[in-house]
């Protein structure tokens, strides 16, 4: 688990026990798709994810993702007014 904000802490470069396999991402409902993107393709590009990664994000229903490249979405699910995305990185970022 990472404590503090994780936008900015993945900016400064390498994560404690990076790399990581599973993902959950359930920031305020305020903060964009692009942002969220923006984290997972950080992530990716310095070598902080396995191959394999499952990446959980749960936003407000509506709110549509565009996975960075090494990323595909496997499922997407409404609950009410929430939506919940899973997608698997597959490295190559």
């Amino acid at each position: 688990m990472v404590a503090g904000d994780i936008l900015a802490l993945a900016q400064r470069g390498r994560l404690a026990h990076a790399p990581y396999s599973l993902l959950l991402l359930d920031p305020p409902y305020r903060l964009d798709a692009a942002r969220v993107a923006s984290l997972l393709a950080t992530l990716a590009e310095n070598g902080q994810l396995e191959d394999g990664a499952v990446a959980v994000w749960e936003h407000a229903a509506g709110a549509a993702i565009e996975w960075p490249a090494g990323f595909s979405e496997e499922k997407r699910k409404r609950y009410g007014t929430t939506e919940v995305d899973i997608a698997v990185f597959a490295g190559g970022a």
